[in-house]
This record gives structure tokens, C-alpha cells and sequence, in this order.
């Protein structure tokens, strides 16, 4: 788990791993670097690697998410 968004910006784009991302894989943001940053990253990812999902992101305990469906 990466502490905050631009260490996650650093690691991921920064070092070109998503070249090492398999088509069909799924990104699971489980750090607390706040929704805004997650769609941010989630969004950039989506255009650099086509075939990359993420979920949800929404997870209980951060304030102003939504909770997860039942």
C-alpha cells in the first residue's frame, strides 16, 4: 500500500509498470489517498492500458464515499 498520490503517480506511471499490467487485470486502489486522486489515477490508467478495470473504490470509513451495495 502506497502512502500517498504522488508516490502512487510515482511508482505506477513513473516507472512504466503498467506495461507489466495484463490485459483484463483489475487496479484495487486500497490506499487513503482520497477519491478525487483514485478516479485521477483510475482514469490515466484506463487511457495508457486499454483492457485495465480498477474497482469500485468505494470502501467503508472514508468520509463522502459511497457505501458499498448489499
Amino acid at each position: 500500500m502506497l502512502p500517498t498520490a504522488d508516490v502512487l503517480d510515482s511508482v505506477i506511471f513513473d516507472s512504466d509498470i503498467t506495461g507489466a499490467f495484463a490485459d483484463g487485470c483489475v487496479w484495487v486502489q486500497m490506499g487513503t489517498i482520497g477519491v478525487e486522486a483514485t478516479v485521477r489515477v483510475r482514469d490515466r490508467l484506463a487511457a495508457q492500458r486499454c483492457g485495465v478495470g480498477s474497482d469500485r473504490g468505494d470502501r467503508r470509513g472514508a468520509p463522502g464515499v459511497r457505501r458499498p451495495r448489499p
